[in-house]
């Protein structure tokens, strides 16, 4: 956790202070490489798009504003997310337990494991809570197992935070920028969970829009 806040804080000092330092080492880079630079005064125009229907942005605020400090933004936003998250489970789960009930039930654990057949040649941690609970050692245990739990969520919530963000770039894009709060996240809903959304009916879809009658009717 502490790592994460270090990672945060250089995050955020290269958002306040590297773009400079940054443009130099790209364009003495390119230069020394024969690769042509752009103009930064000059206005971007993204290949295949028509003036008319694209924002009028100089070279400069686009590689600035929309790349750089986009994505140092969304990945504070993620690192931010996961150490909220994480700590908020370790520090809740180190409120729940008493710390001596869990060192003694270790000690009898570790002994009970290592001559116990029923717990040999088990694949993984998952294994090891499975035959826990069918052995009812998951209550002699109490403390351990939760503490196995803990261990076993912490993976799938990471999981899901980074399906989250990879769809939210790709649901909120340059063209749905202007994009409300709840109209993101019930796209992104449907887009995360699309085995789901493939099983509901159309016209189960059509019933419940109908039953909402939240329009007015001429």
């Amino acid at each position: 956790m502490n790592f994460v806040r270090i990672c945060k804080m250089q995050l955020q000092n290269l958002r306040d202070i590297g773009w400079d330092s940054m443009l130099t080492q790209t364009t003495l880079f390119c230069e020394k490489h024969e690769i042509d630079v752009f103009n930064m005064d000059a206005m971007f125009l993204l290949p295949g798009r028509s003036r008319r229907k694209y924002p009028k942005m100089t070279n400069l605020h686009y590689y600035r504003v929309e790349l750089f400090y986009d994505v140092i933004d969304l990945q504070c936003m993620e690192l931010e997310s996961r150490f909220s998250e994480t700590g908020t489970k370790l520090l809740l789960f180190m409120a729940y337990i008493d710390l001596e009930m869990l060192d003694d039930q270790l000690e009898t654990y570790i002994l009970d494991m290592l001559n116990s057949s029923e717990f040999l040649n088990l694949n993984g941690i998952g294994d090891l809570a499975q035959k826990m609970v069918e052995t009812k050692r998951d209550k002699v245990y109490s403390m351990v197992y939760l503490l196995i739990k803990l261990v076993l969520t912490l993976p799938v919530s990471t999981a899901t935070l980074e399906r989250s963000f990879s769809a939210m770039k790709i649901v909120k894009n340059r063209i749905r920028n202007k994009m409300g709060d709840q109209w993101m996240n019930d796209n992104l809903v449907t887009y995360i969970e699309k085995e789901v959304i493939a099983d509901v009916a159309n016209q189960d879809i059509s019933n419940m829009f109908d039953k909402m009658k939240t329009r007015r009717r001429p």
